[in-house]
């Protein structure tokens, strides 16, 4: 099978391409510059500085594809920047409508759109009545930008499979985001503000997410939808930082009990109000969808997933 991956020099690209590579798929990687690829049996890298924007017709790029994912995104903005709504449609919505349909022209048959938990946040909260679509797309831009963008391509390719992968916080060695802050505070032995974060939630594994992928790209035909994945238990954040530090060997972590909406009035007057809002909104995970429409379930538990990490030698000090 021939992969086309976006953002392939990503952390969630990077390891598709050498997981999906090891089970003997051809991948290419399209990304704007070589950055930290490094050459691997069965993938190849395609240089195209501007492929994000609107006159790049690569098509031909495409060709010879079986599936495309694509993993490509704007997740954060740089703080005081104007207009952030519209940079997270440009790159968020019209970008992978863009790629959807030179992958459709030529020819290819699955596209894979990797998106977040957090648009199934967000309709709820609509849903609810406590947002507004449009005060979402001002708070929650990256949120709103890939909600639209999985309705978009969901309604508009009708040639070609369509599979929104929402994830929920994604752990795993050198990962980004909430993981590396959390271990960068159980390495520095800091007091941690978690300890009231009793509720379960989902958290997904880098190995589980490579593993839904090999499944789904294997299944034919696949069918378009969106589907919400997760490891095969939920935990609250306060089990999964004692987790990280069981699996770390480390001593057992100083959790105080802050509220949910103190932790994140707190975490917003010093910028982490983004995070603290990832780590206290409830996000469970129906794994139903992904039973019935691809027959996958996930191999491994959170305590397992971590434990992976840690045995394989991964350095905390690059968390």
């Amino acid at each position: 099978m021939n992969i086309l991956i976006t953002g392939g020099t990503g952390y969630i690209g990077g390891h598709l391409a050498r997981a999906l590579a090891s089970q003997g798929c051809r991948v290419t990687v399209l990304a704007r510059h070589a950055g930290n690829f490094t050459p691997v049996k069965n993938v190849s890298l395609v240089e195209a500085p501007d492929y994000h924007e609107e006159r790049w017709n690569g098509a031909s790029v495409f060709a010879g594809h079986d599936a495309v994912i694509h993993a490509a995104a704007r997740v954060h903005i740089r703080r005081g920047t104007k207009g952030n709504d519209a940079i997270y449609r440009r790159d968020n919505v019209d970008f992978a409508l863009r790629m959807a349909g030179l992958a459709e022209k030529a020819g290819v048959r699955r596209f894979v759109f990797i998106s977040t938990i957090g648009a199934q946040v967000l309709d709820d909260l609509c849903h609810q009545g406590r947002i507004t679509f449009a005060r979402a797309w001002k708070e929650f831009p990256y949120r709103a930008s890939k909600r639209e963008a999985e309705k978009l391509l969901l309604a508009q390719k009708k040639d070609m499979a369509v599979i929104c992968v929402r994830l929920p916080g994604v752990y795993g060695p050198g990962a980004p985001g909430s993981f590396s802050l959390l271990l960068r505070m159980i390495r520095k032995r800091l007091p941690m503000p978690f300890g009231g974060l009793t509720e379960p939630r989902a958290f997904v594994g880098i190995d589980t997410i490579c593993d839904f992928m090999g499944h789904a790209l294997a299944r034919a035909p696949m069918r378009s939808g969106v589907v919400p994945i997760r490891d095969a238990d939920q935990i609250s954040v306060r089990d999964f930082i004692l987790e990280t530090s069981r699996a770390a060997n480390l001593p057992r972590p100083w959790l105080l009990n802050y509220s949910p909406g103190l932790l994140r009035f707190a975490a917003g007057c010093i910028g982490y109000g983004m995070t603290a809002l990832a780590l206290t909104e409830p996000a469970r995970v129906d794994l139903s969808v992904a039973e019935s429409l691809l027959q996958w379930r996930p191999k491994q538990t959170i305590r397992q997933g971590l434990g992976v990490i840690f045995q394989a030698g991964f350095p905390l000090e690059q968390g």
